[in-house]
């Protein structure tokens, strides 16, 4: 890896989060069933509307820094040192220290 590869992961390398949580159970947003019991597929469209499963009965069990997350909206936006909080990209102060 050469110098400026290097800065540039530096400068622009973000810290993602991994939630592991138990599902108590996944209701197909078509039919109301379980979606294990139904035939409909996540991500197709059913008379307009898009398949997903809806999570219930959710017990939270950890959070975990990771560097390729399944989701890539799950990221560190800001954080807080010497009591001052900062934008995790830019490192400028936020608003709320203003």
């Amino acid at each position: 890896m050469g110098a400026a590869e290097n800065a540039w992961r530096l400068r622009f390398s973000q810290t993602f989060l991994s939630p592991g949580f138990i599902v108590g159970s996944q209701i197909c947003s078509i039919c109301g069933q379980e979606y294990d019991d139904c035939d409909h597929i996540k991500g197709r469209l059913y008379k307009r509307k898009f398949c997903v499963t809806e999570l219930r009965d959710l017990q939270a069990l950890e959070v975990s820094f990771v560097d390729d997350p399944a989701n890539k909206r799950h990221r560190v936006i800001a954080f807080t040192e010497d009591g001052v909080t900062k934008d995790s990209l830019t490192l400028r102060t936020t608003l709320a220290n203003r």
